[in-house]
């Protein structure tokens, strides 16, 4: 059986990101994810194009899986809906309090 293929735009890297996520992605492109995307896409020869919407319950449903983007630049591991590229960073996140609490 042959495969079929969408037709893409390809005259953008279409990333979809959190508005307003910092460390990770903001809209003024602050964040470390915005960079990655910037690097990507000028290995491409392409502009950036985000879909900004909160990371939250419906992102990938809204954004990705609405085909309103390329694709996402942070989601975790094992997310049964995508195709995950191998880990590029790890994280384990701490509670921080005040030494005098």
């Amino acid at each position: 059986m042959g495969q079929t293929s969408e037709a893409v735009d390809r005259s953008s890297l279409r990333v979809c990101a959190d508005p307003g996520n910092l460390p990770f992605s903001n809209r003024a492109g602050e964040g470390f994810e915005n960079k990655i995307a910037e690097l990507l896409a000028a290995e491409l020869g392409v502009p950036v194009r985000y879909t900004w919407y909160p990371q939250a319950t419906g992102f990938v449903r809204q954004t990705l899986m609405a085909r309103k983007c390329d694709l996402v630049i942070g989601i975790s591991l094992g997310f049964e809906l995508l195709h995950n590229t191998n880990p590029y960073y790890r994280s384990s996140y701490a509670l921080v309090y005040r030494a005098e609490s």
